[in-house]
């Protein structure tokens, strides 16, 4: 009997022995998993940063498309007060409360000849008299102005819509 307690200890010492190497390797490619995980927060960090540096270099030196000038537009005639379309008002419901403030503010200084927003204004070569005005990265408001005549807020657009958008009501 005494053979038989000496080979079921040996059997839970080589049981043991084996569980404690399996412990010890998993614990070292958890410990590498987590390294290479740090390793690619770091990578996916400077990549953001790289990305956000560059588009602040890019945004204020936004290029004219095809159907726009590079013309600066200047305010002239008396400030009028704008006409808001019913498309403008829809927009304007369905985006983000911050972009639609932002479209609200746009419009009442481009009315108002705040030279700051019409820095932001370019002209739409194929609709004469009618402008888009930059509320952010990625959306244009397009108005209707005819100086000291006439302002008809018509829409704010995603930017990548504005060919499209031209095309519609040219």
């Amino acid at each position: 009997m005494h053979g038989l307690e000496t080979t079921a200890h040996q059997d839970r010492e080589e049981t043991l022995q084996r569980l404690r190497v399996q412990v010890a390797r998993l614990k070292a490619e958890i410990g590498e998993q987590q390294e290479q995980r740090g390793q690619l927060r770091k990578l996916l960090e400077e990549e953001r940063k790289k990305r956000s540096a560059l588009s602040m270099q890019s945004a204020p030196a936004e290029h004219a498309g095809p159907d726009e000038e590079a013309a600066i537009v200047t305010p002239s005639g008396k400030p009028t007060l704008p006409d808001y379309t019913d498309a403008f008002r829809k927009t304007c419901e369905s985006l983000p409360p911050t972009l639609a403030a932002k479209a609200i503010l746009a419009a009442g200084r481009f009315a108002a000849h705040e030279h700051a927003i019409w820095r932001q204004t370019k002209p739409i070569k194929r609709l004469p008299e009618h402008y888009r005005i930059r509320i952010s990265l990625d959306y244009r408001m397009i108005v209707h102005w005819q100086p000291g005549k006439l302002l008809r807020i018509l829409d704010v657009i995603p930017r990548q819509d504005l060919e499209s958008w031209i095309k519609r009501h040219g």
